[in-house]
């Protein structure tokens, strides 16, 4: 089971900036998670919220403002008695402080329009390993076009049980099935979350679930086969696993 890095390493710097993704290293991680939207000016930049206010005390619309603009806002995370700081950065900032032989999963949280500036950006970064790099969304339209322009690139549908709690397992494992999708991103209770990961494996698909940061519910995944852990606590993550001999 690999580790990743909700939004990087958030509890120890700003979610979604290099900074985190470079402390998600330190921590041990396998991959890292980063959330993506389009700027005014069609640039991709790893943000998670819509606007800007809950990291820079600043309200701006990421969509309506220029990269060049969002660039000069500080992101800050408040650990202990100290502020830590750091920039919005593009996706191209991203993977360039991925290291070789770790993960990347992209996460769009917009709709289609990010679609052919991702296109062209992923493009231009590669020959970033393709096979590294996983792209997920609630939305499958998103992932079947991209998934059309890069092949190697692994796609996985976002499914939260707790928001779909009639969901039908089988039809969703075979909508992704269908669809060409690689795997299935979940995230709710444990046993909920179990019983969609065997359905899921059985089938052919890789599996991730989100976020998880207790160690006892971490090691039960472990036993269960899943593939991808994402939290908020990879060093506490990687310690478990480690002891569990993972």
């Amino acid at each position: 089971m690999k580790i990743i890095a909700h939004r990087g390493s958030n509890m120890k710097a700003p979610e979604n900036t290099v900074s985190a993704v470079k402390q998600a290293w330190l921590d041990g991680a396998d991959g890292v998670e980063v959330d993506i939207r389009l700027t005014a000016d069609k640039n991709v930049v790893a943000f998670h919220d819509e606007d800007t206010n809950r990291l820079t005390g600043t309200e701006y619309k990421i969509y309506k403002y220029s990269f060049d603009f969002l660039r000069n806002l500080d992101c800050t995370l408040q650990k202990d008695s100290e502020k830590i700081s750091d920039k919005i950065p593009a996706v191209e900032e991203i993977v360039d402080a991925t290291k070789n032989g770790k993960e990347l999963f992209l996460e769009i949280k917009c709709g289609k329009e990010i679609i052919n500036p991702l296109r062209e950006k992923l493009a231009d970064i590669f020959p970033f390993d393709k096979k590294k790099l996983n792209i997920i969304s609630f939305l499958p339209e998103v992932l079947v076009n991209i998934w059309s322009s890069f092949h190697e690139i692994n796609t996985y549908k976002l499914i939260n049980l707790d928001r779909n709690p009639n969901m039908n397992y089988l039809s969703a494992v075979n909508e992704a099935v269908k669809n060409g999708i690689t795997g299935l991103g979940i995230s709710g209770d444990f046993y909920r979350c179990r019983q969609m990961v065997i359905l899921a494996k059985s089938a052919g698909l890789k599996t991730n679930v989100w976020t998880v940061d207790d160690t006892e519910t971490a090691a039960k995944y472990h036993e269960t086969g899943l593939d991808y852990l994402t939290t908020n606590n990879p060093a506490l993550m990687r310690n478990i696993l480690t002891m569990e001999g993972g």
